[in-house]
């Protein structure tokens, strides 16, 4: 196993976006894997923590690994919190016994979503498992500042997204896609996300830090721009009524955000990335 100065934590997508955002920048690192294949991986499984092998050399460890989505956390509460808050402060404690710089990936879900743009002085009420769980580990490192930071976020769409890749589908086929209009959201692109990580990586800047997208926008709206942009007829999109499925509401405010960070990302530019990568493939 190789020693590295970024460490990310995780498979998913945002893992995916820090990851070529390190490899772009010439940056070296190593990835957690529950089947470690190459030099740059090691095995790391969140439930097993007594099998564990540290790497060497880390500076910064770049968190986002675990059970997502509250529909998930909320059917599987106990396992969940297994991995989600157990396994992962296990490896926090790992990393402050290593002096290693911790970001931390949080979510908007730790607000209740009853009301738009929450600030980072408001407190958090989470309603949700996902998020309960979220802001337990929130809580933690925010008690020690110097460890690291936590880095809400508002819902990140990439080509790769279950909802996008839904709506792909259905649209190529010519078939109808039905999306909320009464929900809003603040999308914000992987590349966005995973940059924002990065640079706090890199910087000595303390959290929390918020990342939100411009202004906010039904589901309806997103998937009528998207099918837009792709060429795909409008009124295959169709408004349905989502209260009381999810929160109504899942932004953030950055206006409190430490100075030097970045702006909040317009919906165009989300939906450029999307496209953009999409044609491509």
């Amino acid at each position: 196993m190789a020693s590295a100065r970024s460490l990310v934590l995780g498979d998913g997508f945002l893992a995916q976006g820090i990851i070529k955002g390190l490899r772009s920048r010439g940056m070296d690192y190593v990835v957690s894997s529950r089947r470690p294949k190459g030099p740059n991986q090691f095995y790391l499984e969140l439930a097993q923590t007594q099998q564990w092998v540290f790497p060497e050399g880390v500076r910064v460890a770049y968190l986002c690994a675990g059970f997502t989505g509250r529909e998930r956390c909320s059917r599987a509460p106990e396992s969940s919190r297994l991995i989600n808050v157990d396994g992962v402060n296990k490896f926090i404690s790992q990393c402050i016994k290593r002096k290693v710089r911790i970001i931390y990936a949080s979510t908007v879900e730790v607000f209740s979503g009853e009301d738009p743009f929450n600030k980072i002085s408001k407190i958090p009420t989470p309603t949700s498992e996902y998020g309960r769980q979220k802001r337990e580990v929130e809580s933690r490192l925010l008690s020690m500042p110097e460890s690291g930071v936590v880095i809400r976020m508002t819902k990140i769409l990439s080509r790769e997204s279950q909802l996008i890749q839904k709506w792909r589908c259905r649209l190529e086929n010519v078939e109808k896609v039905t999306a909320f209009s009464d929900i809003q959201i603040s999308p914000v692109s992987l590349t966005y996300a995973s940059d924002a990580m990065i640079e706090m990586g890199e910087s000595e800047l303390a959290g929390p830090l918020h990342i939100s997208g411009q202004g906010q926008h039904s589901y309806h709206e997103v998937c009528e721009r998207y099918a837009g942009r792709m060429g795909y007829p409008l009124n295959l999109v169709v408004a349905e009524k989502g209260k009381h499925r999810a929160p109504l509401y899942a932004s953030l405010d950055m206006s409190e955000n430490p100075p030097g960070t970045r702006n909040s990302q317009p919906l165009e530019e989300v939906l450029e990335e999307i496209c953009s990568d999409a044609s491509e493939k």
